[in-house]
């Protein structure tokens, strides 16, 4: 189980990560070529172009992997009609897209507005189909490497594209518009050659579309969560008129959570299938392995954190080659911690899947967004564009615990046991804020003594989940 996750199935996860920490050794070029307005219109667009894109599959993807499994006869046929589906209804978000962006363009790059529109119009309109089909291919064919190749070498050429425009050129916060279109681009045509050679042809009747949309609309809550805690943040604070160079410092700083999310995934999506087989092991087990599975990974990621958070401002300094950015690392220092909460998020929802008790999964990712919403509305006005950091780490940890207090869920985890894992988080993001600039020596024996006690934690987890 151990040699699981940090062997062969994380290599299927991480591999498409691998240009995103290239990307990371590439801010010490990239950074001093850029300000904070630059990361706050860059933030900003996106973070309204993801208010669609969150939306853009319409929860189809339910009945696109349903018909592979249920209907070996008919499932070419099925996707074909979805891919129709899609590309109509792309359409309409290109449209709705555009005209929101082009009232709500931040001012400072408004001689880039059509190039910008243009390129998130037509990503909209013909890149984002042939990847949500390809990918969706890939996986049910169970082929990851597929998926990794192709996104490596995306993710590769935006590199190159980067560096290139904001380095060599000094194009600035149009470096990376450049980069996502054309490596979006890149990619998309991948996927579609696989989908032409295997006469994936959309077919334009719509008799089907009602009955599919019953059980596909309901996805869109859950789907929008993400958007709600990760990017509704950049909108709010746009949209109280925060300056955009306050905007640009908070994005910079969420960098860090970024790349605590895309290792999380990649757990995450490590540890999903180790969950079901626990689960279904434990039908005829005493032993909860899946128990010491979470508390293995919680006492890990609670470390890993805490360690990325205490020593934050050393990473800025070493990464970020600008003093006008470099004071980010104390926001940063709270949302890194934040993400420490991924292992019982994983425990409950992969536990409500198997048991196909799915009907409430809404009420912990689509409420605990609205949460993030709700309390930057408020607090904001008084606060400022720092106070979003804060909200941001009460709403995950909210979507991390909430799910342990439904009644068929009480008893997977001891309350005993969830309040420590809470006051453990809780003191260490403390723990981590107060100590942010301490000397090196300090940070070093209190980063030793950290990782000697995780491992004495862990000690019990490890000989339970390498038991036969």
């Amino acid at each position: 189980m151990i040699k699981k996750i940090f062997s062969h199935s994380l290599i299927y996860a991480i591999g498409p990560q691998i240009p995103k920490v290239i990307g990371l050794f590439l801010l010490p070029l990239l950074t001093p070529n850029l300000t904070r307005n630059d990361f706050g219109i860059w933030g900003t667009i996106m973070a309204y172009t993801m208010f669609f894109t969150s939306a853009r599959d319409l929860g189809l993807t339910v009945p696109l992997l349903n018909s592979f499994y249920k209907s070996k006869q008919r499932w070419v046929w099925v996707w074909r009609q979805i891919i129709a589906y899609l590309l109509s209804f792309g359409v309409f978000i290109a449209v709705a897209q555009g005209l929101l962006l082009f009232f709500v363009f931040p001012e400072s790059a408004s001689k880039d507005k059509v190039l910008i529109i243009s390129f998130l119009t037509i990503q909209c309109l013909l890149f984002d189909v042939p990847i949500l089909i390809g990918t969706r291919y890939f996986q049910i064919l169970e082929k990851p490497v597929g998926i990794s190749i192709i996104s490596i070498f995306s993710g590769l050429l935006s590199i190159g594209i980067q560096y290139y425009c904001i380095v060599n050129l000094k194009m600035g916060y149009l470096g990376w518009f450049y980069a996502n279109f054309i490596s979006i681009g890149a990619m998309a045509l991948c996927y579609l050659l696989v989908l032409l050679k295997l006469k994936f042809y959309p077919i334009f009747s719509f008799k089907y579309l009602k009955p599919r949309l019953r059980v596909a609309l309901p996805m869109i809550p859950h789907n929008y969560s993400s958007y709600l805690l990760n990017s509704s943040d950049r909108v709010i604070l746009d949209f109280y008129k925060i300056p955009i160079s306050q905007i640009g410092l908070y994005n910079l700083s969420y960098m860090w959570g970024n790349y605590m999310e895309v290792l999380g995934n990649a757990i995450g999506t490590a540890v999903g299938p180790m969950y079901f087989q626990l689960f279904n092991e434990e039908k005829n087990n005493k032993v909860l392995k899946s128990y010491y599975l979470t508390d293995f990974l919680q006492a890990l990621f609670v470390v890993g954190s805490f360690l990325v958070a205490i020593w934050s401002k050393e990473l800025f300094s070493l990464f970020i080659k600008n003093n006008n950015l470099i004071e980010a690392y104390s926001i940063a220092i709270v949302i890194v911690m934040s993400y420490s909460y991924r292992p019982l998020y994983w425990g409950i929802v992969n536990k409500m899947q198997f048991e196909e008790n799915t009907r409430r999964l809404w009420k912990i990712s689509f409420f605990s967004g609205m949460l993030n919403v709700v309390l930057n509305l408020i607090l904001v006005p008084f606060f400022g564009f720092k106070v979003v950091a804060f909200t941001t780490f009460f709403a995950l940890i909210y979507q991390g615990f909430i799910g342990y207090t439904f009644k068929e869920n009480r008893n997977i985890i001891k309350r005993g046991k969830l309040l420590f894992w809470l006051a453990l988080i809780l003191f260490s993001t403390f723990l981590a804020f107060f100590y942010k600039d301490s000397s090196i020596l300090f940070k070093t024996v209190i980063s030793i003594l950290s990782l000697s006690l995780c491992f004495v934690y862990i000690r019990k987890s490890i000989k339970i989940l390498i038991s036969k």
